[in-house]
Parts: C-alpha cells; structure tokens; sequence
C-alpha cells in the first residue's frame, strides 16, 4: 500500500517547509516539500493519496503551537534571541516593518534579525552580534515551526508596547504605520535627523529606536504647538 510520511504535527514542520505551505498556491507544491517527493513523482500518485495528504496538511495550519527558546542551536552555531529590547536599533526596526509586509516570504530574514550568532554565554546570560543585515538568513529555514511562532509573539508584544507608547508616531496606536505618512516614509525621516547630510543616515540608523522614537515624538509635540 503506498503511503506519503507527512509531518503530524505542526511543531514537526520546519520554518522553510511551513514558507512553502503558506505561499504556494499548488496543493502538489506543499505535499512535496513535506514528504520529500518531486511535483512529478506526487502526479503520478493515486488521486486519493493526493487528497487525503492535502487535506492533513490543511489542518496542520489550523493547529499552531508556540515555543520560545531564547539561545537555538542550528548547524553547530548557537544563536540567541534578542536578549535587551533597549539595544533595539531604529535600523533593525525599519528592517523588521519592511519584513513583515510580507511575513512568510521574508521569515527567514525575520529570524536572523531577531536570532543572532552567540559571541559570549555564561548561564543564562549571553551576547550575540551586531545586526548587519548581511546575515545568512537561509540556515534558519531548518528551525522548527513552534520556535517561530514563539519568536514572533515576543516581537510582536514588543512593537505594540512601543508603538503604545509613541502613540503620537502611531495612527490608532498600531505598529504598521509610518510615522509621517509621507511618500518616502523612513528615508525622509532619516534625511531629516541626519540634518540633511547623506552620510550621517546610517548613524542613526544604529541609535535605538525607543532613542529615535522619542526624539520624533518630541519633534511632533512641538510642532503641534507651534501651530497652535
């Protein structure tokens, strides 16, 4: 009798399957990067197989476990989330908004944003790499499933306490606007902090964003006074 080996659970699937299964339009697309077989091969398969595998791997979306583990060990390298909030820069930020305009597809960058290589460890505490934006996002397609959904919650509470808490920066309170609303959005507002010179924008892309954030916010305030 033939038989398909899928995943049975959704902390069994790996981010680049799960990346797979969320953008591939092709039921055949998302049974072979779970079993292993080619599109090819998949045709050639009782129909009924086909339907039963597909319809198991619909359900396994439905069924969405989170994990969290703050130091991951991938290929021999550990890499450890983001271990103070403070350090976040307004670079990473702009990084992580333009991201998450298309989560799936740009997950894996996501996780190299939010997971880097680990460069001291003493019990729990530890340190990890600057952000370069040139990280190899490709080795985090192995991660299981579970850790992504756990990652993501924790950024996601994050940029929702901040957005909370520069609500004047944020129409509604939200974390997916742009602050200005302008055309070019975070491009304008770097030319404006770096006073209008080029070649100070990547500095201030290396301040933290609570830093850039409250400066806007004070910016904003005092404007609003001043037309008043």
């Amino acid at each position: 009798m033939m038989e398909l080996k899928l995943p049975h659970r959704w902390s069994d699937l790996s981010l680049g399957e799960l990346q797979v299964m969320m953008t591939a339009d092709n039921p055949l697309e998302k049974i072979s990067i779970c079993s292993g077989y080619s599109v090819e091969k998949l045709r050639a398969m009782p129909q009924k197989l086909i339907q039963a595998a597909s319809a198991h791997l619909d359900n396994l979306l439905t069924q969405e476990t989170a994990r969290h583990e703050k130091v991951v060990e991938i290929d021999g390298k550990r890499f450890g989330f983001i271990p103070n909030w403070d350090d976040f820069t307004a670079g990473e930020w702009i990084d992580m908004e333009n991201h998450l305009e298309d989560f799936w597809k740009n997950a894996h960058k996501i996780t190299a944003l939010l997971y880097r290589e680990v460069t001291y460890e003493l019990g729990d505490k530890y340190e990890v790499k600057k952000y370069t934006a040139k990280e190899d996002a490709s080795i985090f397609e192995e991660m299981g499933a579970d850790l992504i959904s756990g990652m993501l919650l924790f950024f996601l509470d994050f940029q929702k306490s901040t957005a909370s808490r520069y609500a004047v920066l944020f129409a509604g309170g939200g974390g997916q606007s742009d602050p200005v609303g302008e055309k070019w959005g975070w491009y304008h507002l770097l030319y404006s902090l770096s006073g209008e010179d080029i070649l100070k924008m990547d500095s201030i892309t290396e301040l933290p964003v609570q830093v850039v954030f409250q400066h806007l916010s004070y910016l904003k305030d005092r404007a609003h006074d001043h037309v008043q």
